[in-house]
This record gives C-alpha cells, structure tokens and sequence, in this order.
C-alpha cells in the first residue's frame, strides 16, 4: 500500500519513467518466458541479454544516472555509454 502512495506522488515526468520502467520490467518477463518456453539454453541468454540491453537503453533515455543503471542491470559503464 505504501509503494502505491509513493507511486501516486509522483510528478507527471517522474510518472512517466516510473510507468516505462515497469513497462521495461514487464517486457524482460515476457522476453526471459518466451525463452523458457523454447527450451533452448542459447535462446534464454539471449533473451535476458537482449532483455537487459533494452531495459538499460529505456532508462538511459529517461535520464537515469549510468552508475544506477549499471548496478540494476550488471552492464558496464562502458557498454550502457555505447547505447
């Protein structure tokens, strides 16, 4: 319930990343399950990579420091400057 206070104090702009975020997040899942769903190890990692890379991408567009993208998705600093 608190999360839900927090979210709903949000202003418009830090909303919209907050809303792209979990966007993001939701994209990931679908991503890493259609992974599963192959069974193939190779389409998994993948996947996450590819998962990862556009979750990282989402949130350097929206403004969010490299070092706490990098410590959320594991990218180097190197690789999230190059998106």
């Amino acid at each position: 319930m608190e999360d839900i206070a927090d979210v709903s104090s949000l202003s418009k702009e830090d909303r919209e990343r907050y809303e792209n975020s979990v966007d993001a997040y939701r994209t990931n899942l679908c991503v890493m399950d259609a992974a599963k769903l192959e069974g193939r190890e190779e389409g998994r990692e993948e996947g996450r990579e590819e998962a990862t890379i556009t979750i990282a991408r989402n949130l350097k567009a929206q403004g969010i420091s490299i070092d706490v993208i990098a410590q959320s998705t594991h990218l180097t600093r190197e690789v999230i400057e190059n998106l």
